[in-house]
């Protein structure tokens, strides 16, 4: 795998796990015909703040558990690489997905995120949700995993000195689709798109 697109699953990865730390997420403008609306949104908000808070907690057995769970076995992960001037779509095998969380506490050493607007769509059979959103995330690793995962930034920055750790901002967008099916919540797609990141 190239070390441009590493970065790019750990930042989609790191991303996702906090995708809805925001408290108050806006409804969408369609009025749904769902009668348990606000029953379904509490439930996916409470899938996203047990991901959100195993990753916070770093309690890793609990994180590896719930994407285990709530990720569905067809599901769709797709991301812009932010590393591609071209800007083209990569598609990211579940597997290959699973294995990149597994290897988040060997590369990620501090992450933080800021959401700049959530919204949730309920669909008025209740049995699926869609969820976008813009945000901000910081991420710090080690000098030598960035220069190993994300060159390209190093490239940008030739003249810049470094100290044994760095950190990343980033701001990204989103889209985020849960399915009910047989009576269980499972994320069916994730779109991802790194719209910058920059060396704090």
């Amino acid at each position: 795998m190239k070390a441009h697109r590493l970065y790019s699953i750990l930042v989609i990865v790191s991303g996702l796990l906090f995708f809805c730390s925001c408290s108050s997420p806006k409804t969408s403008p369609h009025q749904s015909l769902c009668k348990q609306e606000k029953v379904v949104k509490n439930e996916i908000l409470a899938i996203a703040e047990s991901l959100t808070n195993a990753t916070v907690q770093k309690a890793y057995p609990k994180l590896f558990n719930l994407v285990d769970t709530y990720f569905a076995d067809d599901v769709v992960i797709k991301y812009v690489d932010p590393g591609d001037p071209n800007r083209r779509v990569q598609i990211v095998p579940l597997a290959q997905y699973k294995y990149m969380v597994r290897q988040m506490p060997q590369f990620i050493l501090d992450y933080t995120q800021q959401d700049r607007g959530m919204q949730i769509t309920v669909a008025s059979d209740c049995a699926s949700v869609r969820i976008r959103g813009v945000q901000m995330e910081r991420t710090t690793m080690s000098t030598n995993a960035a220069m190993m995962m994300a060159p390209y930034m190093f490239k940008k920055n030739p003249s810049k000195r470094f100290d044994d750790e760095v950190t990343i901002e980033s701001e990204e967008k989103y889209i985020l689709d849960f399915e009910r099916r047989e009576g269980n919540w499972f994320i069916t797609l994730i779109d991802t798109e790194v719209i910058k990141a920059d060396f704090l």
